[in-house]
């Protein structure tokens, strides 16, 4: 699917991207330094991950060092009042995208999507 949206090599992604070599939080910090935003997809697993919450705490330090907002939040299946302050704080600085459920609607998400990286 991202594909058809992206040059998946130029996305960079702690699965693929990271060095067996490097603690995880030295991969968290290159992988922020690196990128021009960051697309965080929040979910119910994402919640219960202190690295997650590492990662958005790291790229929220260098979207203030560098003085441009680089984050974009996307909502999964997730309730708001379970989402961490730190989300919250993010999502009111800027608006975030919603995942839909319905298939139909992925390929107008996508677009968006492409659009704010764009931006």
């Amino acid at each position: 699917m991202l594909k058809e949206y992206f040059n998946v090599d130029r996305i960079w992604a702690f699965d693929r991207n990271a060095s067996l070599l490097k603690p995880i939080a030295d991969n968290i910090i290159a992988g922020v330094c690196s990128s021009r935003k960051i697309v965080m997809f929040i979910d119910e697993e994402y919640i219960g991950d202190s690295w997650c919450n590492y990662d958005l705490n790291m790229a929220i330090m260098e979207s203030i060092e560098s003085e441009r907002n680089m984050i974009i939040v996307v909502l999964m299946d997730v309730q708001r009042s379970a989402l961490p302050k730190s989300v919250l704080r993010q999502m009111a600085l800027e608006k975030p995208l919603v995942f839909p459920e319905r298939p139909d609607d992925q390929p107008a998400f996508w677009t968006t999507l492409v659009a704010e990286i764009q931006r």
